[in-house]
């Protein structure tokens, strides 16, 4: 079967790519990723740092097919522990190509991170201990 690639017309992150967003330890955040007007269903990768959170976050897609060009959105979940303050949550999504040898490219990319913060970690400031000397 032909799928005619199309760019999506509209992409709405939530939060909004380049913000910084304050989170509680132990808070699941949900950031949320919605394109509309895209065919075929895009490829959305999702990494802390550039490192994978596959296996400790939770995905779910949802694609509402309408007449040849779908809406999909894609939100992710995940535990808010000390070691995610200050670090980037980052996306990246592709439109993959496959031409008539099978062989896949990417077409088109759009990507963007959200800063995390901490509200209530404790302070990593160094406490120094007086020293005595006899």
């Amino acid at each position: 079967s032909l799928t005619i690639l199309h760019e999506p017309t509209d992409i709405e992150v939530r939060p909004r790519s380049g913000t910084v967003n304050t989170y509680y330890l132990m808070q699941w955040p949900l950031m949320t990723i919605t394109l509309r007007n895209v065919a075929p269903k895009p490829k959305v990768e999702w990494t802390m740092d550039n490192q994978s959170i596959d296996g400790v976050s939770i995905k779910e897609t949802s694609v509402n097919y309408m007449a040849q060009d779908w809406e999909v959105e894609e939100s992710i979940q995940f535990q808010f522990w000390e070691s995610c303050n200050g670090k980037n949550l980052q996306y990246r999504v592709t439109l993959e190509v496959v031409d008539e040898f099978g062989n896949t490219s990417e077409d088109w990319v759009e990507e963007g991170s959200i800063k995390m913060n901490c509200n209530d970690c404790p302070s990593t400031t160094p406490t120094v201990k007086p020293t005595t000397t006899e």
